[in-house]
């Protein structure tokens, strides 16, 4: 049995460096297939074609600080390098390169917080 990792240690890097005031992360995988039923089959056949990740990134908005990277890469267009930590005292990470959308929510009675949608483009790393 492996060991059990609160949140409380996660971490995000863009392009090697640590972003700060995060909260929340998350990397979705998916296997697309095709249905290759036939006429004669009982049972949906299906074939497996491409795998595709994406996730979110969240947390507390600095203007100006590393969490800038996810807003600097939206408005040119450019993938951010993404290191994720479930817990960071540990090697083990997921690694890939991903665009970004972004979204501000700014609220009269709260902290501003921002969320980075990311998905990937080529291959997802997984590092035990």
């Amino acid at each position: 049995m492996g060991a059990r990792l609160t949140g409380k240690t996660g971490a995000v890097k863009v392009g090697g460096t640590i972003v700060a005031s995060l909260d929340n992360w998350d990397i979705n995988t998916k296997l697309d297939t095709v249905d290759s039923t036939a006429f004669s089959d009982i049972w949906h056949q299906l074939l497996a074609t491409f795998i595709g990740w994406s996730g979110s990134v969240s947390g507390k908005w600095e203007a100006g600080g590393t969490n800038d990277a996810f807003w600097l890469a939206v408005i040119s267009g450019a993938y951010v390098s993404l290191d994720l930590y479930p817990d960071i005292g540990t090697t083990e990470k997921y690694t890939g390169n991903a665009f970004c959308d972004f979204n501000i929510k700014v609220a009269h009675n709260g902290v501003v917080t921002f969320t980075a949608a990311v998905t990937g483009t080529g291959t997802l790393v997984r590092t035990p």
